[in-house]
């Protein structure tokens, strides 16, 4: 599909919800490499791929945080990228559906272990823990804003990476 025709921006709108989707995960994982390249459209659905420039990729297991990852250098990566792949959300109303499923996993502490325990078994506790709260951060984010929102200089507030 040619970028800026008739038929992307139709197909842009019919699947804005899976775009909105795309990007609470992207800031979840931390993906500070999402473009046009790294999007998978075959037939009617939207597929993320390529999440190589996650924060996992950048804090190796065992690895202190001084030793992984210039932090304030990820944060103004991600946040640059993020606004320049899905600038064209900020500011869109987040439809309510989405809202009542993220409301209900906040209210679901059992899911929240499970995801927990899954993501520990993946990587460590560390990581498990930063990740839950991101997803905690950015819930709460969207259900009082109801809109998609970039925050500025603040963005390492709005997207704890470090675990407590």
């Amino acid at each position: 599909m040619k970028l800026g025709t008739v038929e992307q921006e139709a197909f842009l709108k019919e699947h804005r919800t899976d775009f909105l989707k795309m990007w609470i995960f992207d800031i979840i994982i931390g993906n500070s490499d999402r473009h046009g390249g790294n999007v998978l459209i075959k037939g009617d659905t939207v597929h993320a791929i390529d999440h190589g420039f996650s924060i996992a990729s950048l804090w190796p297991l065992g690895a202190s945080d001084n030793e992984a990852w210039n932090r304030a250098e990820f944060l103004e990566k991600i946040r640059f990228e993020n606004r320049r792949f899905y600038g064209a959300l900020l500011d869109e109303q987040i439809p309510q559906e989405l809202i009542e499923s993220i409301k209900n996993f906040l209210e679901r502490p059992g899911e929240q272990q499970i995801l927990t325990e899954l993501l520990e078994e993946l990587y460590d506790e560390r990581y498990a823990s930063a990740c839950l709260r991101r997803i905690k951060t950015i819930g709460r984010m969207l259900i009082e804003s109801g809109r998609v929102i970039f925050p500025p200089d603040s963005y390492g507030s709005y997207i704890p990476i470090d675990p407590v």
